[in-house]
């Protein structure tokens, strides 16, 4: 991995504490979803992320990483090629759908 793959990862690790979700341990790139805990809470690990990178072209490395909270339904993305932004604020387990059915 060169310095600017490790500069992206850096940047999304920042990210990831500006926001009040910090992760204190190596962040895995590997498209699967992995649970920590960014609280005194440790044996609550209700954070989650999904971290993913590629190559638009040969010279063109981008990092993107999806994460948030279980317990308070926060959820952002971090993509070194773009603008960072919140997905979602609320947390969907006592959401409705059209037809009154929980979800």
């Amino acid at each position: 991995m060169n310095n600017k793959n490790n500069n992206y990862k850096e940047e999304c690790i920042s990210y990831m504490s500006e926001v009040g979700l910090p992760l204190d341990c190596e962040l895995i790139i590997d498209d699967k979803i992995h649970r920590y805990s960014s609280d005194q809470k440790k044996g609550k690990r209700d954070e989650w992320y999904i971290a993913h990178e590629g190559y638009i072209s040969t010279d063109c490395y981008y990092l993107v990483c999806t994460f948030g909270s279980w317990s308070s339904g926060e959820q952002y993305k971090y993509t070194s090629f773009g603008k960072k932004k919140r997905i979602a604020s609320t947390c969907l387990t006592n959401s409705k759908n059209s037809q009154g059915n929980k979800f």
